[in-house]
């Protein structure tokens, strides 16, 4: 069943008027009694048909996700195909009774997948993830301003738990390339921007305490290397962790500290800097989206969906 185009929701919603005046009170048709032919006389972004299309996504909910325990990858490839189109949605489009189904389902299903150790299940995640945001393969690319049209892909941000949230940000560093990038894409286009404000304090912190373990541990080596005599054996054994500490400092400083400077912009006389930063700040030096143009935008969508798409090495 067709599914709302960016194209389609961006109309929606600079006609937003005309829309609200289509809205009709009517009961949800099952759209398994309709004659598929007659499909065509609904309008898109036509209220009834949308609910109509979400109640029937319901009904083969459990059907649809078994078959992401498939062996054959093709039928799992298709699943994930499928799901995204289903929940290709805008969350408030929906009454109360299809939201809940919604909130009791999917995101039961992006737990499992985004925690997975495989790189499939990772991968189909953030695609279904990244569609239901409104980052999709249908994403009209060569006739809107995707520039003027960026706060539609926040659309259902709210509806995301800071839970999941920040499993995507943590998967910005996975080993997977395809999933790195799917995920920074999905950070930088769909995630709220306050909580990702606070993962990235949270993990400059974390850097910044074990760096200041380390040093402590540095500072007690030093200590240790001034003893003029070395009386035993365990005293000798204590130098020679000594010089393991240096060398583990000395190997932190040089893979980490890089990260540290690019994250917070912290110095070591000032580490509360990057705290004392102001939303705008933040949103300036985190969020290079805001600063692409159009053309660099769209190669950012397809870059999304050229990483989602891409068969699996594992």
């Amino acid at each position: 069943m067709p599914a709302p185009s960016f194209a389609n929701e961006i109309y929606k919603a600079q006609n937003i008027e005309i829309y609200n005046k289509k809205v009709r009170q009517s009961e949800i048709p099952d759209l398994r009694e309709i004659d598929p032919a007659s499909l065509p006389k609904f309008e898109i972004i036509d209220p009834v048909y949308l609910c109509s299309r979400l109640d029937l996504a319901f009904k083969v909910w459990n059907y649809v996700r078994t078959s992401l325990d498939s062996k054959w990858t093709n039928i799992r490839r298709q699943t994930y195909h499928l799901l995204a189109s289903m929940l290709r949605i805008n969350f408030h489009n929906y009454g109360n009774a299809l939201k809940t189904k919604l909130k009791n389902n999917f995101p039961v299903l992006l737990n499992i997948l985004l925690e997975s150790n495989n790189t499939e299940a990772k991968k189909g995640g953030l695609y279904i993830l990244g569609s239901f945001c409104g980052l999709s393969q249908d994403c009209d690319l060569s006739s809107i301003n995707i520039k003027e049209s960026l706060y539609f892909f926040r659309k259902n941000e709210s509806y995301i738990s800071i839970a999941l949230w920040q499993k995507v940000f943590d998967l910005q560093n996975d080993w997977d390339q395809n999933v790195k990038n799917a995920a920074n894409v999905i950070i930088q286009f769909c995630a709220p921007r306050e909580s990702i404000k606070y993962f990235n304090q949270m993990e400059n912190e974390k850097y910044e305490l074990k760096l200041s373990e380390v040093q402590n541990k540095l500072n007690l080596s030093k200590a240790f290397r001034s003893c003029p005599v070395i009386e035993d054996e365990e005293e000798s054994e204590e130098v020679e962790e000594s010089e393991e500490v240096t060398s583990t400092y000395n190997e932190f400083t040089n893979k980490d500290q890089s990260h540290i400077e690019n994250k917070s912009h912290s110095s070591s006389s000032d580490n509360n800097s990057f705290r004392d930063e102001t939303d705008n700040e933040f949103n300036e030096r985190y969020f290079y989206v805001d600063k692409y143009d159009n053309e660099q935008l769209k190669e950012l969508i397809k870059l999304f969906i050229c990483s989602v798409l891409s068969a699996s090495n594992k």
